[in-house]
């Protein structure tokens, strides 16, 4: 899943910074990073026949380092968001369930964690995955 996820970030048009990125490890030196929050069961319901429906999130947190240009990093992390929230929109996001209309991915939350001496910031934005698995009980 974590693969599918990162492919898709690189199908953003403004990626071309974040090309380069880890995968869950971060180096406050300056460095791009997609790290897993890990997976919650939101909710289970059980039909009659004894199979699962389960509704379960992915959280990750994106990290990313830039020059310290305060109106510039701004306007890219709202481009981003907005760019998620279109692709949401229009069925355009990586499926991880089983039922790929009931998936919602959000990016929020994006805010400066660090500045550093050296002219450059860090920032961080949540990125939220809602899905359902459907399990059968044979």
């Amino acid at each position: 899943d974590l693969e599918k996820l990162k492919s898709w970030i690189d199908s953003w048009p403004g990626a071309e910074s974040l090309l380069d990125y880890r995968i869950d490890y971060y180096d406050p030196k300056g460095d791009h990073s997609i790290g897993p929050a890990g997976l919650t069961e939101i909710s289970r319901t059980e039909d009659i026949f004894g199979n699962v429906t389960v509704e379960n999130q992915y959280c990750f947190g994106l990290f990313y380092t830039a020059e310290k240009d305060a109106d510039a990093n701004a306007q890219r992390i709202l481009d981003f968001q907005q760019w998620v929230q279109q692709q949401d929109l229009q069925h355009r996001t990586p499926t991880f369930g089983d039922l790929p209309l009931s998936e919602r991915i959000t990016a929020g939350n994006g805010a400066l964690l660090t500045a550093a001496a050296e002219e450059t910031a860090t920032y961080l934005l949540q990125l939220t995955v809602n899905f359902k698995k459907f399990y059968e009980v044979n």
